[in-house]
């Protein structure tokens, strides 16, 4: 299992978060990256 590193919490690290949700059986774990908590709070609720 591999582990991803997500720079951002925008457009683009919205939709390759949501690609490595889909792809669990190879990332098993995400870590979200960006200046204010708040966005990445947002995009681990739809998570």
């Amino acid at each position: 299992m591999s582990r991803a590193m997500i720079i951002g919490a925008g457009g683009v690290a919205r939709v390759c978060a949501y690609k490595c949700v889909e792809n669990s059986e190879v990332f098993s774990h995400l870590l979200i990256a960006s200046r204010t908590k708040s966005k990445c709070d947002r995009l681990k609720a739809e998570l």
